[in-house]
């Protein structure tokens, strides 16, 4: 039998070309929209002024590159991105949760988006590889969560739940002493845009239900199934 692999915990190393076709064409298109008519819409003006200013008085040297690599997951195809040397997204290509991470990451971040892998994103894939066989536990990834001080909050809360277990959205918001802040709690972790590496598929309703996932409830379901029979083992 093999025994699984454990990696040390990386919560300390939490940190704050153009779209190829395999993005798919319609979420390609949404994103050369959000560029082309990003100063229209009013709940973008502030960061798109922001941005335009900087880049206008530096000459565009604040712009990023953000890597995009396809992951083919035995749950489903993933979407990694990175910034310079840490993960800034793992999310499920063609769905909605891919979408809303790359715009949140394009309204904090002035980036250009490139089909290509990196060195974080290779070790993700790795990991990955380990994590879908069986042989690991615990992620050591160096992250870049794209989100506001309170997000990063509960995403922080989100990594101390053990492999294999689960919690609820009440025992998350009583973690970062907010009892009364279920629905913001529940209402961050669906905008967690690292997927699986923090663990939002291991919380669950108070009622032991297993609730909305942005992959989808069949995937929420794969991952508890797998991390609870290798805890098992």
């Amino acid at each position: 039998m093999a025994v699984p692999k454990k990696s040390s915990t990386f919560a300390s190393q939490f940190s704050n070309g153009t779209l190829a076709d395999r993005l798919g064409n319609g979420l390609q298109n949404r994103v050369e929209q959000f560029d082309s008519a990003r100063y229209l819409n009013p709940r973008e003006m502030d960061t798109a002024m922001y941005s335009s200013f900087f880049i206008h008085h530096t000459g565009g040297l604040l712009m990023k590159n953000i890597c995009i690599r396809h992951y083919p997951s035995p749950c489903g195809e993933l979407l990694l991105a990175s910034t310079d040397h840490e993960l800034c997204m793992c999310c499920w290509a063609g769905m909605a949760c891919a979408e809303r991470s790359l715009r949140r990451i394009r309204r904090y971040m002035n980036v250009e988006f490139t089909m290509a892998s990196s060195a974080v994103i290779e070790q993700t894939v790795n990991q990955f590889d380990d994590y879908f066989a069986g042989h690991l536990t615990v992620f050591n990834i160096p992250l870049h969560p794209v989100g506001t001080d309170f997000q990063h909050r509960v995403w922080k809360a989100l990594l101390d739940i053990p492999f294999g277990q689960t919690r609820s959205y009440m025992e998350i918001a009583k973690s970062i002493g907010n009892p009364q802040g279920v629905r913001a709690v529940a209402q961050a972790i669906g905008a967690n845009g690292i997927g699986i590496i923090i663990p939002c598929h291991r919380v669950i309703g108070s009622n032991h239900s297993l609730t909305g996932f942005a992959g989808g409830l069949d995937k929420k379901q794969l991952l508890l199934q797998l991390e609870r029979t290798i805890s098992m083992k």
